[in-house]
């Protein structure tokens, strides 16, 4: 987890290598900036990127990540105001020839860009620092290139990005370059460290510029040999600090103070400056101003053992030296990169320890004597180096840098706790190399740090290039945050009532501002508020709801019961109800100030209470009838009560509301009652539903049913008249049971119409029954009247038939039809049920004339009772045309063996009868002699719906669209059990599919479940949803290809020879199912065969089965053979075992099924006259 770190002072400072100073009030946040890689032109843009991924709360994350996504960016520097907001300065490099550019940029705590500034002095500019003063306008520094060498460019920006100033400074004796600045926030001079050359070596410069960018002339430490700052600070006083290296015999440590105006040395009693000399070399890193203890520390690395070793010294105000402490390695390389100290005084270094590519972090704590208090160390497995520490008011530590190596280098932040013991290691990988460099501190966020880290990262263009992108990264310990979205409930509560209140919490997510977090167990609190002022309002607790868990972003909704008190706890009045999250501040949330919501206003009433205290009735009386009731309702309370409306209900017990109320039509309004009085009302006039369920009864009242009025007891409402009751009599329920006619009729001719009607519960008189012809099986009265027919009486429970006459009325057009008929059309009869009046027969009729349309039906079909494959049956069918058209023209009759009852084309074909004409009215019957065969084979009829880029010839196919696996067609018929396919060959120079399905969901060849593919060069294969089972099957234009199903085995065959065994089981009905590829290719003679297996099957017969003859219906032609009651089921012929057929002997009791004996002498006759080659096998596979 992220932990906080506290400045003191009015301005906030990163921490960084070589340097660190901070100067400011509450910091809490690390800010990570993108370091840039590769130079390519582009258009810099900022992409800002929310997390969304909720953690636990606690847990540390990243919040957001901005990016400018310019080709080539480095952030040098980073700083933030109390507000969160982030100011960043570095450089870009879109690629033009003025190479970078300096860019200074503001940040809200969102991650928004406020505003950028760029400044292009033409020849390279790169800003190096940045600092604020207590205005909050914004100074950076750093280097410009003039076109021979380096110089100092510094430049003021006000708060809202304005340029104020922009100061250069040229020494004229060669390069002159800004390492950091310090500000004095109350004055708004700003002081500049920086290296300059003199001509020979390199010295420490001191600049200085007043608010209004006023020059002061440069303050330079004048040493033999290269010097160089590390940073520099300004204190309360106004007193600068510069720390750097010296060098000399070997490299120092060197500490200057200068004052206000720069006069080195400025306070008397002082000893400045200082310098660090262990008899070697040493080398500064950083620094860091105390301004709370009085004490700047200079840390960096000393080689007074050997090796380089981690060396920090103090210094307290004067320049007296507080306390040295050096690590005493004597091996290896250590080396720090940064120190800080805290509130405490505890003084933080860290830096790197191990060999080259082989470091580790290493971090040291020093009480402010300069006691250890504890070391540690970070070992990723790769090479790891720090660059920052930082420490937060409770003594929690935040390391950054880098771990990894070339190529996977990451960001990766460690925190401590105040004793050293490692809390979490986050690691943030782009996905490139990422580059630590320097951090600030935000605003406090609850005591935990929100990071914002200077470094880079690198990015992959969609063209596949690095490159680096200057943005911010911001890390922070995410919290839940809940808030009531709505809450409401009524305008108006009585005490010691119950109310419904609605509401709505939600855990907002804004990783932004840390709140991404799932939220555990907490309570919804319900209150009366005496204001709708939640800063003032006083709240009364009504009751709570538990929401077991809330992920962040989710919103959880709830009508909640509560309970309102007394009126001695909560007067009569006008309150607003509230609702608080978290009641019980059971979630550590990012915001505890926004729980509370305050909703509607409602007037709390001390209420009356209506109690019915008497209902009765009559002792009987028949459903559908009026009745007269009397009842009495009591206010027992003292107030009075409005008017409210009373309802009355029939129960089967004494409890009402349990779902066997009947409710009787028609309330009773009270317009008043006084508080402790009755209200008696007589005759209130109710009636009884017709529905009603002849019985005995309680009478049952409900005051204020509607609930009118607001009482003090909702729940004694309800009355009956136990223990008397009501005996409601039956009423009448007509029911049409039976209506069927002649299958025909002649339009102006009579025909009969069968009917029975059904009474039950009552008996009945005068009773009409109507006639109608319908085009469906839903009879009403606007269907076409044929007539009608009257029951004088109608005993309860009993029943009327009759076959009455109608006329079919001369307007009706030929057609087919449903007979149907209405009792109590008119509706003269109550009954309970007034919806079941109306039966259509179950088959049709069919209407015509002498000039019309005939009409054939197959009114019987007889054959023997069982028979063996391979013999001859003798089928006789009576065939009828039951309209007086004449039939002149010769039809066929059909005859079919089915495995069902009902007979269609697409049941296995026996064979035929003629007949050259048929009468009109006239009936046929002829005896037709068929055989049983072993198997059917009859022409593929193509499914027109699925018929897509070919043309179809009879049972063939011809591709006439573009080329591509976008053409094809399936069949109407199926195989239900055994059965198979075969096709003839045509041509060989095109790729198709063709074989069967369970079903045709496109027209790729992916989707033909058994198929042959007839490809290029007279090759084909098997292929099974796309995949090529066989090597090449050689084929030529004439050869016969066949897929047999047997059982749920599958096998393929070519001319008679089997070739392939499908190991993929099948089961259901199969289609035949083609695709086809080339333009122009064939599939040819395509039919169906289905196998027949011993077992029980149907005889069936189709008049008119090639559709030849137009008729009235087309739907009635086909009939099974049947026992003496028209039971299809009672006489199914049984198809025994007989003779070995090559396709079906054996088939479906354990044999050789589809592949029989015959197949295998074709099999050895093939390999004999085609040798080995006959199954030559080649590369083959469907196009693409």
């Amino acid at each position: 987890m992220f932990l906080t770190a506290r400045r003191t002072g009015p301005g906030l400072k990163r921490l960084r290598p070589g340097k660190l100073q901070i100067m400011g009030a509450c910091v809490q946040t690390l800010v990570l900036v993108f370091l840039a890689l590769c130079a390519m032109p582009a258009t810099a843009a900022w992409f800002l990127d929310s997390n969304l991924t909720p953690v636990q709360t606690g847990e540390v994350a990243r919040q957001w990540t901005n990016r400018n996504t310019v080709v080539l960016g480095r952030s040098n520097d980073v700083v933030t105001d109390s507000s969160g907001n982030v100011y960043t300065t570095g450089y870009i490099d879109t690629g033009s020839a003025s190479g970078q550019d300096m860019l200074t940029a503001k940040h809200d705590s969102a991650g928004n860009l406020v505003w950028e500034a760029v400044h292009d002095a033409g020849t390279g500019d790169v800003g190096m620092a940045i600092d604020l003063d207590a205005a909050g306008n914004v100074y950076v520094t750093g280097l410009t290139y003039n076109g021979s060498d380096y110089d100092v460019v510094t430049i003021k920006y006000l708060n809202d990005g304005t340029q104020s100033w922009l100061n250069t400074f040229d020494s004229g004796l060669g390069d002159d370059k800004a390492v950091d600045i310090a500000v004095n926030p109350s004055t708004g001079d700003a002081y500049i460290a920086a290296q300059g050359f003199n001509g020979s070596d390199f010295d420490i410069m001191t600049l200085r510029y007043d608010a209004t960018g006023g020059v002061f002339p440069v303050r330079t430490h004048v040493n033999t040999g290269d010097d160089g700052p590390v940073g520099i600070a300004v204190d309360g006083a106004g007193d600068v600090y510069v720390g750097g290296v010296a060098s000399g015999a070997n490299n120092d440590f060197i500490m200057l103070k200068y004052s206000a105006s720069l006069v080195p040395n400025p306070n008397p009693g002082e000893s400045w400056p200082q310098t660090y000399d262990s008899g070697q070399r040493d080398d500064a890193t950083a620094m860091y101003l105390d301004a709370n203890n009085g004490r700047i520390y200079i840390t960096g690395w000393s080689m007074a053992l050997g090796p380089r070793n981690y060396t920090t010294v103090g210094y307290d105000a004067s320049g007296a030296s507080a306390w040295v402490r050096t690590t005493s390695y004597l091996t290896g390389i250590h080396m720090p990169a940064s120190v800080f100290a805290d509130s405490a005084g505890n003084v933080y270094v860290t830096g790197k320890t191990g060999s080259i590519d082989d470091f580790d972090y290493l971090t040291f704590k020093y009480d402010i004597s300069g006691t250890p208090q504890w070391s540690a160390s970070y070992d990723s497995g790769g090479n790891d180096e720090a660059r920052a520490v930082m420490a937060d008011s409770n003594g929690n530590v935040i390391v950054l840098g880098e771990t990894g190596t070339v190529g996977g280098r990451n960001l990766t932040l460690l925190f401590y706790d105040g004793s050293g013991n490692e809390d979490a290691a986050i690691v943030y990988d782009a996905g490139g190399d990422e580059f630590a460099d320097t951090v600030a501190l935000g605003p406090d966020n609850g005591g935990r740090a929100e990071a914002y880290i200077v470094g880079g990262s690198d990015r992959k263009t969609s063209g596949g290039l690095t490159e680096g992108d200057y943005g911010i990264l911001k890390f922070g310990e995410m919290r839940a945050d809940l808030a009531i979205d709505s809450v409401s409930g009524p305008t108006q509560g009585a005490s010691t009532s119950t109310i419904v209140v609605n509401n709505t919490v939600r855990n907002i997510m804004a990783s932004a501002q840390g709140s991404l977090a799932d939220a555990g167990s907490f309570d919804i609190g319900f209150y009366l508020a005496d204001d709708p002022d939640p800063a003032i309002a006083n709240l009364i607790p009504l009751g709570t709801r538990t929401v077991a868990t809330l992920a962040s972003g989710q919103t959880d909704s709830d009508a909640t019961v509560v309970s309102i008190p007394s009126i001695a706890v909560v007067p009569v009045g006008t309150y607003w109800i509230a609702a608080r999250a978290d009641d019980g501040d059971a979630i550590p949330e990012w915001n505890e100030g926004n729980n509370l919501l305050i909703g509607n206003a409602i007037s709390i009433i001390d209420p009356p209470d209506l109690v019915p205290v008497a209902i009765s009735g009559p002792g009987s009386a028949p459903a559908a009838n009026a009745i007269n009731l009397d009842y009495t309702v009591d206010n027992v309370r003292a107030v009075a009560a409005g008017p409210f409306s009373s309802q009355f209900v029939l129960s089967t017990d004494t409890i009402l509301g349990n779902g066997d109320d009947i409710v009787l039509t028609g309330d009773d309004t009270i317009a008043g009652i006084a508080g402790n009085s009755q209200v008696s009302v007589s005759g209130v006039s109710v009636t009884i539903p017709n529905s009603t369920p002849a019985g005995d009864y309680f009478i049952g009242v409900i005051v204020d049913y509607l609930d009118d009025v607001l009482e003090a007891d909702e729940t004694n409402n309800e009355l009956t008249s136990s223990p008397a009751t009501i005996t409601v009599l039956p009423i009448p329920d007509l029911t049409v049971t039976a209506v069927s006619g002649d299958p025909s009729a002649v339009i102006g001719a009579s025909t009969n119409v069968s009917n029975t009607i059904f009474v039950a519960d009552a008996g009945v008189s005068n009773v009409g029954v109507d006639f109608y012809l319908s085009t469906d099986q839903n009879i009403t009265d606007t269907d076409i009247f044929l007539g009608s027919r009257t029951i004088a009486s109608l005993s309860a429970n009993q029943s009327d038939s009759s076959v009455t006459a109608v006329t079919i009325p001369a307007s009706v057009t030929q057609g087919v039809y449903y007979l149907g008929a209405i009792v109590d059309g008119a509706g003269n009869i109550t009954e309970s049920d007034e919806t079941n009046n109306a039966l259509a027969a179950s088959s049709t009729i069919s209407i015509g004339s002498a000039s019309g349309d005939p009409d054939l039906i197959v009114s019987d079909v007889t054959g023997p009772a069982s028979a063996s494959r391979g013999s001859a049956i003798s089928v006789s069918t009576t065939v009828e045309n039951i309209l007086p058209r004449s039939i002149t023209s010769a039809f066929q009759v059909g005859i079919y063996l089915s495995l069902d009852s009902t007979i269609t084309t697409n049941d296995i074909f026996l064979g035929s009868r003629t007949l050259a004409s048929l009468g009109g009215n006239t009936v046929d019957t002829a005896s037709t002699t068929v055989t049983l065969p072993f198997e059917s084979t009859e022409p593929v009829v193509w499914d027109p719906a699925s018929v897509t880029g070919v043309s179809v010839s009879g049972n063939s196919l011809t591709k006439t669209g573009t080329t591509g696996w976008n053409a094809g067609a399936a069949s109407t018929q199926t195989i239900v059990a055994d059965g198979a396919i075969e096709f003839t060959a045509s041509e060989t120079t095109t790729e198709r599919v063709i074989g069967l399905s369970n079903s045709n969901p496109d027209d790729s060849f992916v989707s033909v479940r058994y198929g042959i593919y007839p490809g290029l060069g007279g090759c084909a294969s098997a292929i099974e949803f796309g995949v090529t089972k066989t090597g090449c099957i050689t084929y030529t234009s004439g050869d016969i290809f066949r897929i047999d199903r047997v059982g749920t085995q599958v096998s393929y065959s070519i001319n008679g020879s089997p070739f392939y065994v499908s190991t993929l089981a099948s089961s259901g009905a199969l289609l035949v199912d083609a695709a086809l590829y080339t333009n122009g290719a064939t599939i040819n003679n395509v039919n169906l065969v289905n196998i027949v297996n011993p077992g029980t099957y149907y005889l069936g017969a189709i008049a008119d089965y090639a559709g030849v003859i137009t008729e009235v219906d087309e739907n009635n032609n086909s009939a099974v053979q049947t026992d003496a009651a028209g039971n299809p089921s009672g006489t199914p012929i049984s198809v025994q075992s007989g003779g070995i057929n090559v396709a079906g002997a054996g088939a479906g009791s354990g044999g050789g099924g589809a592949i029989g004996w015959i197949a295998l002498l074709a099999l050895i006759s093939f390999l004999v006259v085609n040798g080995r080659d006959g199954f030559r096998r080649r590369r083959s596979r469907p196009a693409a």
